[in-house]
């Protein structure tokens, strides 16, 4: 509501991203609510994903993540097992090779750094129709093996 008691906008009317957040804005200056404030945005596009130039691939972080944990495994060499697993991965090294090939797969997500891929693409009939093969475009190619098994096991 806004100071003269009318409603502050109207739920029927579109608005701009700038007039959206000059209403809200203007609402949480007006004073304290109890309870936890939020803000739910629905937002409209105009894009057609025929056009490459106006297609949206992107990840988001939720601040709290989904709730569920993702069970990570990372693909890498034998050295780098062991600091794999000790950063929270369930499986890693030779042993997720085997695993794969035996078609005894107990995880969520797959990373990879760029240099495993190849030895990675004959593992692509197993993994692809089941949408574990790592990509950069899906943030599961990396170069570091630390930050991605926290942010995908978080969820």
């Amino acid at each position: 509501w806004d100071k003269e008691g009318k409603e502050a906008f109207d739920k029927k009317k579109n608005y701009g991203v700038s007039e959206a957040l000059d209403i809200v804005l203007d609402m949480t200056t007006r004073g304290p609510r109890e309870g936890d404030k939020f803000v739910v945005a629905k937002m409209t596009m105009n894009l057609d994903p025929r056009k490459p130039d106006e297609q949206l691939r992107t990840t988001v972080s939720l601040p709290h993540g989904t709730g569920q944990g993702l069970r990570v495994a990372v693909f890498c060499e034998e050295a780098e097992t062991e600091e794999a697993l000790s950063l929270g991965a369930v499986c890693a090294g030779d042993a997720l090779m085997q695993k794969i090939t035996d078609d005894d797969i107990d995880f969520d997500v797959l990373i990879a750094k760029p240099a495993m891929m190849p030895k990675l693409a004959r593992l692509g009939k197993i993994l692809g129709p089941r949408k574990l093969m790592p990509s950069p475009k899906s943030g599961t190619v990396v170069q570091e093996y630390g930050a991605a098994i926290e942010e995908f096991s978080k969820g």
